[in-house]
């Protein structure tokens, strides 16, 4: 509230960025509908890189995986060299299970001759090698995610991003298989419940059981808001 208070105050002199502000804060309030409105305005008065890259973090705080993507990728494309921009690039087309992408991304990083590796570069190439052989299409990967952020949606609880994980982990005993990891904040309960409602869910499109099936599997995982498990 008080931040909130201060944005509002801020809307005098710099209405753009009081804007933003109030996008950050619906998103921490979960309400999706003002986190596009507040960014949207903000991005109509200053064109700003850092404004798109913070709705696209608010974006997938909120599961919208898809329109976090979108958000960002005018900054990417108007700066495509840029390091910072690309890390945010990697980790919203893991998280829309744009695989192939991702790999594209991290080897541009690379080219870059930065030091910093991203968490998500090795599981990259082996989802995007996975796809490639026709182990699981992308678009299956899209359709089983998107019912993961519809029961999100529902709950009313927000994600987590953690920034030195990688939102994808390979089987390293069954090459081609992945887990999925969507961390929330929620109690390990709530958590648990929220797969039982996603699985159930699942097992109503079948062809879904076929492809991505066991090679793609998304879950819950309740996190506090300091980032360590419940």
């Amino acid at each position: 509230r008080r931040i909130e208070r201060e944005a509002k105050i801020l809307m005098g002199s710099d209405p753009a960025g009081a804007h933003a502000v109030l996008g950050g804060i619906a998103a921490v309030r979960i309400d999706l509908d003002a986190v596009h409105y507040h960014y949207r305005i903000s991005l109509d008065l200053e064109k700003s890189p850092t404004t798109r890259y913070n709705y696209s973090v608010s974006l997938s705080m909120l599961g919208a995986t898809e329109d976090a993507l979108n958000a960002l990728e005018p900054a990417v494309a108007a700066a495509p060299d840029d390091p910072w921009l690309l890390r945010q690039a990697i980790t919203l087309t893991m998280e829309a299970t744009h695989f192939t992408e991702a790999w594209a991304y991290c080897d541009r990083l690379s080219r870059l001759g930065s030091d910093e590796t991203h968490p998500e570069l090795r599981n990259a190439e082996l989802a995007a090698g996975a796809v490639e052989r026709g182990g699981f299409s992308e678009a299956k990967a899209h359709e089983v995610i998107a019912l993961l952020g519809s029961v999100q949606k529902a709950s009313g609880i927000r994600g987590l991003t953690k920034l030195t994980e990688s939102v994808l982990r390979h089987d390293p005993t069954e090459p081609g298989c992945f887990l999925y990891v969507r961390h929330i904040v929620a109690e390990p309960k709530t958590a648990a419940r929220l797969n039982g409602e996603f699985a159930d869910k699942l097992v109503e499109s079948a062809d879904l059981i076929h492809d991505p099936g066991l090679r793609f599997v998304p879950v819950f995982m309740g996190v506090r808001v300091d980032g360590g498990n419940t």
